[in-house]
């Protein structure tokens, strides 16, 4: 595997699952990394836990869904964390259920994290990637089927 010392990687919901995983392999690469997530105990829970590895990380509260949470994060981790090099989106949600009984609102909250939560944050790494020259950005996604009719 390739070392990662040097570069900062940031984990979208990091705090358990699959993201905290994720960032705890990118620590043992030697990646400073940036757990962000809304689940503030157990986000910080994580970077504690992921630490103890030697390498530096932290925790971010931000609603992903929120530009402006998501700019001034992204900041705090730059200053925090001495740069961003790496961006992995795996913050979503599910909200499974036959699409006759999905509601709005709750339609509205996966497209809200699950797209436009990738996008804001992909937008601003973007911006500061370009300026480096050097970025590099994986989004994971789900089998899940969010449109199911139950018709089969």
């Amino acid at each position: 595997m390739t070392s990662l010392s040097g570069r900062c990687a940031i984990v979208t919901g990091g705090a358990r699952g699959i993201g905290r995983t994720i960032s705890s392999k990118l620590a043992s690469l030697g990646a400073a990394v940036a757990i962000v997530d809304v689940l503030e105990s157990e986000a910080r829970d994580a970077a504690q836990a992921i630490g103890a590895q030697g390498q530096k990380v932290a925790s971010f509260v931000c609603d992903i869904s929120v530009p402006s949470q998501v700019d001034e994060t992204f900041k705090r981790i730059v200053g925090e964390l001495g740069g961003a090099h790496i961006l992995i989106n795996n913050a979503g949600i599910t909200r499974d259920n036959l699409i006759v009984r999905m509601t709005d609102d709750d339609w509205e909250s996966v497209i809200r994290i699950n797209l436009t939560g990738t996008f804001n944050f992909c937008r601003v790494a973007c911006k500061h990637f370009m300026r480096q020259r050097y970025g590099r950005i994986i989004n994971i996604s789900s089998v899940v089927d969010h449109g199911q009719c139950g018709a089969g």
